[in-house]
């Protein structure tokens, strides 16, 4: 027996009202920081009795036409349904400049909205401490290991978790602790 449109909306609507959910929109499912940031939401969302919906997508200006389509799913947030948005920009925002990406954000107000991985003026936030963690493991590739010629992989520019890491590893060149560019 299939239902009418009309009666999934109501039925979604009913579930809404009886407990609330909130939004993750992120990177799609094969990405392994996916599932910690899914792990977190998911306690969240569990130790205080919310539904939550997961919206998994890809990067906002994917270079690959077939991922930019995968990200029609972000379109299907309805924001009369959802108390809340959790969104994990630093998955989402690889290409994407930070007008495009308040741009993406805003287009879910007035929904209560957390970013993850990148700040944005205006919005709650919650950043992974890039700089010392990067830091830390290149600290320890050196005291522990007694590596002194370690390579780095950038990562995206602009991406300010990327740019925080590898300010990081540069800080530790020029302060003559050990790495050095091959």
């Amino acid at each position: 027996m299939t239902t009418a449109p009309h009666e999934e909306r109501r039925a979604a609507s009913e579930l809404s009202a009886a407990r609330p959910a909130i939004g993750l929109l992120t990177h799609g499912a094969g990405d392994p920081n996916n599932s910690t940031i899914w792990s977190g939401v998911a306690d969240f969302a569990r130790q205080n009795g919310l539904n939550l919906i997961c919206f998994p997508g890809k990067p906002l200006r994917s270079s690959t036409e077939f991922e930019a389509q995968s990200n029609v799913v972000f379109d299907l947030v309805n924001t009369g349904t959802l108390a809340g948005l959790v969104i994990w920009l630093a998955g989402l925002a690889h290409r994407a400049d930070l007008g495009e990406i308040r741009q993406f954000c805003e287009r879910y107000k007035p929904l209560p909205i957390v970013t993850v991985g990148t700040l944005l003026e205006g919005i709650p936030g919650v950043l992974v401490d890039n700089y010392h963690g990067m830091r830390n493991v290149v600290t320890h590739m050196i005291e522990t290991h007694g590596h002194s010629r370690i390579v780095f992989i950038r990562g995206p520019e602009h991406h300010q978790e990327a740019e925080q890491r590898y300010r990081a590893y540069l800080d530790l060149i020029n302060r003559g602790v050990g790495p050095h560019d091959p």
